[in-house]
């Protein structure tokens, strides 16, 4: 089942969006703020088209509410909690942002353990109760209330499409959170100064980025070998891209995209071959030193 073209274009547009925020802005606080908005209208724009035009089947329903819907809803839980994140980080100590930091990740572990059972459903690739979860109207209320976001557009949501786009952002703040709590146990206190929100507490590399000399064709063969390999479980080359690549930057661009970098996918020649498997062997080599 492909993706509505029309959310597909929407989609394109939003990630080029916050591709540019995220290159023309050095606060983590501008960079949510911008971000927001970007989100925000481009999830409307679907909602119009949703409401107007009936799904041709209820199969398209489904793949909506639990394929691409969720795409952006996530980005946007992703950066509205992102800025809760940074603008309360407390003004202090370092042992206090680590602290407060940490605790975000006791919330989001909290998260998984409430809604275990629907976690699971969805990363274990099962469909059975797909017409429960994805298509509207078809919820039971009660187990609704029990969630921690409202429920308050019937006509453009289930419930469950913006459940999982939480499970996906809070999958990507994860990783955030925790380069954010070896930045601060790194850097010396004179790495921590006033940021533009008048709080201490923003090092200057406020983005949190791993820096990578590879280009985006080899860092999509290694991360495809780690899938076929089974080293990694439970993720589709998608999801597992998704968790990885925001926190990957290279010396010529300063992130890519989980859709970026799949794009690689027709771009792998020889060269790029060799390059990753000089890595790969070289981290074979080194293994007995870690």
């Amino acid at each position: 089942m492909a993706s509505n073209p029309f959310f597909n274009t929407v989609y394109s547009e939003v990630t080029a969006d916050l591709e540019q925020i995220g290159s023309e802005e050095n606060s983590v606080i501008r960079v949510a703020e911008r971000s927001i908005r970007s989100v925000r209208t481009g999830l409307e724009r679907i909602r119009q088209y949703v409401v107007e035009k009936p799904f041709p089947s209820e199969s398209d329903e489904i793949h909506f509410f639990k394929v691409d819907k969720p795409l952006l809803a996530g980005k946007l839980i992703y950066y509205l909690k992102l800025y809760r994140i940074e603008s309360r980080r407390p003004v202090g100590s370092l042992e206090l942002q680590t602290r407060h930091l940490a605790t975000e990740l006791q919330n989001i572990d909290q998260f998984f353990i409430n809604h275990q059972d629907f976690y699971h459903y969805y990363r274990s690739g099962a469909i059975f109760l797909d017409e429960l979860y994805f298509v509207r109207g078809k919820q039971d209320l009660p187990v609704l209330m029990d969630l921690d976001w409202v429920y308050a557009d019937p006509t453009f949501s289930t419930g469950y499409d913006l459940l999982l786009g939480e499970m996906q952002a809070n999958e990507s703040l994860v990783q955030y959170i925790n380069h954010a709590i070896r930045s601060v146990e790194q850097a010396p206190p004179s790495d921590i100064e006033t940021g533009e929100n008048g709080k201490e507490g923003m090092t200057r590399d406020t983005r949190h980025f791993v820096q990578t000399p590879y280009k985006g064709a080899e860092v999509y063969v290694i991360l495809k070998a780690l899938i076929d390999s089974q080293a990694i479980v439970n993720h589709t080359y998608k999801s597992f891209f998704e968790l990885v690549v925001p926190g990957i930057a290279n010396m010529q661009q300063k992130s890519f995209t989980p859709g970026s970098l799949l794009k690689y996918s027709d771009k792998v020649d020889p060269e790029t071959r060799e390059n990753a498997k000089r890595l790969l062997q070289k981290m074979i080599r080194n293994i007995d030193t870690y």
